[in-house]
């Protein structure tokens, strides 16, 4: 499996331009934003892309070899925070006079003046509003992303088979952030005909990196399922299906729990707890409630970062996010459904409005 690494949302960004193809970041330190410059230079960019990393004398100084670089076509960024931000106003403004492209980040620390050194959101207005005179706007993008609402895309059951314009749709994905994969059926079916060799292929041909291994279609014996897992961490990410999608298959909250822990150790980044589309199987009883006992002993036995619960129905999604928090795994999400439920997440919808007040106004 490869390799995990805890990053600061600075060192993500800076480490995003390297793989973007950033020509050229000039900036200058400025508190909360200066992970993004020691990011950078120690990452040495120019060995890995050419990208030149330069700190620059000022944030006057740097706007203005932005305006340098973007005149040469060249693909150029800076940081800075609120103060230094206001600094580069003029020079943002000729930029945008010139109608010349970069990117500014704004890490934005709260307060006038020179404010305070800890992150803000007080800086929206100068922001969206162009940040310099003339009657310009610029493109905004905040640290608000399908990608945050949505971190894996399932091309489900077989349909990357018969999809139209698949291998486009697979490149859209993955320009915008998110990870495709193929949905276990898939995987099922490949392994069913003795052809597991012909699936890794498949996978290598359309660069998929992620793959889910389930067995909730076709028994596959479990020592099996975990050799699986194993041959496939070593080429890539594995999340793997727990349950079946058969009503007359049950698995006690014991064999979920072991199941879980083996596979998990075998490779698996994480493990989903099966529901199908109805929400009426594995995790939950036929009426789409959860399966109380089954969750608690899931939940007191498995780590919960580890766990994506399967919840395709809005009553069981608010369910989760009460009881293990905003940020629990979810899946089995309808595309139309990603951003009703990053709004129960943030407690704008009724079922979770209280969730998220704070404990003098709950009452």
């Amino acid at each position: 499996m490869g390799e995990l690494k805890l990053m600061k949302g600075n060192e993500a960004v800076a480490e995003a331009a390297i793989r973007a193809g950033c020509d050229g970041y000039f900036g200058y330190p400025i508190t909360p934003q200066s992970e993004v410059i020691e990011y950078l230079m120690a990452e040495k960019p120019e060995e890995r892309t050419g990208m030149v990393v330069l700190q620059a004398e000022s944030e006057v100084a740097s706007i203005n070899m932005l305006y340098g670089g973007a005149s040469t076509g060249k693909r150029v960024m800076t940081s800075s925070s609120s103060p230094g931000v206001s600094l580069m106003a003029e020079g943002i403004s000729y930029m945008a006079g010139a109608e010349l492209p970069c990117l500014l980040m704004n890490v934005v620390r709260s307060g006038p003046g020179l404010g305070t050194i800890q992150p803000g959101q007080c800086d929206y207005f100068q922001t969206v509003k162009g940040g310099g005179h003339g009657d310009y706007r610029m493109f905004v993008l905040a640290p608000a992303s399908v990608q945050e609402m949505s971190d894996f895309v399932k091309l489900g059951f077989g349909t990357s088979l018969i999809t139209p314009g698949f291998e486009q749709k697979i490149k859209t994905y993955k320009k915008s952030g998110c990870i495709p994969y193929f949905g276990g059926t898939l995987f099922e079916a490949f392994v069913i005909r003795d052809m597991f060799r012909e699936y890794v292929e498949f996978l290598d041909k359309h660069e998929i990196n992620l793959v889910e291994v389930s067995d909730g279609s076709y028994e596959i014996e479990h020592k099996k399922k975990l050799e699986y897992i194993r041959i496939l961490s070593k080429r890539g990410t594995v999340i793997s299906e727990v349950g079946s999608k058969k009503k007359d298959i049950i698995y006690s909250p014991g064999e979920w729990v072991e199941m879980m822990k083996s596979e998990l150790d075998a490779g698996s980044l994480k493990v989903i707890a099966e529901a199908r589309e109805s929400g009426t199987i594995g995790i939950y009883n036929d009426d789409g409630s959860v399966n109380l006992p089954l969750i608690e002993e899931i939940s007191g036995q498995v780590k919960l970062e580890n766990v994506l619960w399967e919840a395709p129905l809005k009553s069981q999604q608010a369910w989760f996010i009460k009881h293990f928090g905003a940020n629990v795994n979810l899946g089995n999400i309808e595309p139309k459904e990603i951003i009703p439920l990053e709004s129960l997440r943030q407690g704008l919808r009724g079922d979770t409005f209280f969730q998220f007040l704070p404990e003098n106004m709950k009452g």
